[in-house]
């Protein structure tokens, strides 16, 4: 069951809800919270039943874990085993068949769990929060709701503790409001259009293209590399929009994962405005405890390169992923040193400098460049696709759909502000009502278009991961 379903929107979203406003009645945050973790409980047994048990001895331990943190001294003997254990966790599910199309199946012969390493790196980032401060007392049902919460389970955002336990231990604001609905409506207007009418068109042809065995010319499969780029970040960031409202419904505010990062000027930009909760958790977690900035330039360098392999290797254990992520972390090295080296600026080895759109043009490039990492099923495939692109020939027909949901896409990416910056203008901004109903009635006919074109499900792409 995914956001973009009629079993959801009709049936398990209405009742849900329904079932929350009679709830929260009662003023008491943990009897909501017990609802809540009932609903995400079926939200995921939807999905695959047999996931709930994965996840359920993941929530148990890791809160075993928090209890020793809370009584004993050894605090960071305890915080070392709880972060062994969730890697080796994950480790067993996604990584000890590495190289090949199928994981190790851990539990009873399943697939990997859904959003495993969405759950396992929040309660990883749990624990080491813990460790470093003392968070206050929280029972086994509020815990489970923050590790499990539906609207963020199957594809993040990765939240820490502190931004989601004290709205689920406040009835003040754990409850329905009118502005909640106003806002949940924008969000999932705009998040069910970004999916449907942009994202699902581009993605079976871009499946075409990359699954296929057969050969394309380059411009074939350089479309496909673009729609690849704008089909995954409208599916992403249709999801995380979808994700916040949803959550907003009950009152909960999880923070945004994309603020336009296809506009970005260059690599070190892109990365704080791309998924922006994994970033966030390689910085925390991994490159500042590493050194950070602190460390020589040399060190610094390795440091991102190996940040970045990181998250390449937390998308799945393909070589693909790895280099990809080596490419990134090339890539910010680089611009580190550009930016830091003064000695290069004063020998001015570019005389021309780059215009603001002409350095977002060329990120875009780059990025675009490892999306056919990321996409591709091999290393083989990926150097078939670079080597067709770089040389010339003759391009296939694109279908009419594709250049309808890739102009859409494109003109959405160019003049359309990321949903966070429109609630601002809208909710806390100096907006008129004028401005306020004309947004109203433009989400309407976007939900409607898109329920319209509610055919075959297709799941988000980072559901995989």
């Amino acid at each position: 069951m995914v956001f973009s379903s009629y079993q959801f929107l009709l049936i398990f979203l209405p009742i849900t809800f329904f079932a929350f406003f009679i709830l929260q009645k009662f003023k008491n945050a943990q009897i909501t919270s017990l609802g809540l973790l009932i609903a995400s409980i079926v939200f995921y047994v939807f999905w695959n039943p047999w996931d709930v048990l994965p996840l359920s001895v993941s929530i148990l331990v890791n809160y075993g874990v928090y209890q020793y943190l809370r009584r004993f001294s050894r605090r960071l003997l305890f915080m070392w085993l709880g972060i062994m254990f969730n890697l080796i966790f994950l480790i067993s599910y996604k990584y000890l068949n590495f190289g090949s199309w199928q994981s190790f199946n851990f539990f009873l012969n399943t697939s990997i769990p859904l959003g495993i390493s969405f759950y396992t790196f929040t309660q990883i980032a749990f624990l080491v929060d813990c460790y470093k401060e003392d968070f206050p007392k929280n029972d086994i049902i509020r815990y489970s709701l923050f590790v499990s919460y539906f609207p963020h389970l199957v594809c993040g955002p990765i939240l820490s503790f502190k931004q989601l336990y004290p709205q689920l231990s406040s009835p003040d604001k754990f409850k329905v409001s009118q502005e909640n609905i106003a806002i949940f409506f924008l969000y999932f207007s705009i998040g069910i259009f970004k999916k449907i009418l942009i994202a699902d068109p581009l993605g079976n042809y871009v499946a075409r293209v990359f699954d296929a065995h057969s050969a394309f010319h380059y411009k074939t499969r350089l479309w496909a590399t673009l729609s690849y780029a704008v089909q995954l970040y409208f599916d992403f960031s249709g999801y995380s929009d979808m994700a916040v409202g949803t959550s907003r419904l009950f009152g909960v505010i999880i923070p945004f994962n994309f603020d336009s990062p296809y506009k970005s000027k260059s690599i070190i930009e892109f990365w704080r405005r791309w998924h922006i909760s994994l970033s966030n958790f390689l910085k925390n977690y991994v490159y500042i405890p590493l050194g950070g900035n602190r460390v020589l330039p040399s060190r610094m360098y390795l440091n991102l390169v190996t940040v970045m392999i990181l998250g390449g290797v937390w998308h799945g254990g393909y070589w693909t992923f790895v280099v990809w992520g080596a490419y990134h972390g090339l890539l910010l090295a680089i611009n580190h040193f550009w930016r830091r080296n003064k000695v290069l600026k004063r020998l001015n080895v570019i005389p021309v400098r780059l215009s603001n759109p002409l350095k977002t043009i060329f990120t875009f490039a780059l990025v675009c460049w490892g999306w056919v990492l990321f996409r591709s099923k091999s290393l083989d495939f990926a150097g078939d696709i670079y080597k067709s692109i770089l040389c010339l020939g003759t391009g296939n027909i694109v279908p009419f759909n594709v250049y309808y949901s890739l102009v859409i896409g494109i003109l959405y990416i160019v003049f359309v502000p990321d949903t966070n910056r429109i609630q601002e203008k809208l909710f806390y901004g100096n907006c008129k009502n004028g401005h306020i109903v004309a947004t109203a009635a433009i989400c309407g006919v976007m939900m409607c278009v898109a329920l319209l074109g509610l055919g075959r499900v297709q799941h988000f792409i980072y559901s995989g991961f």
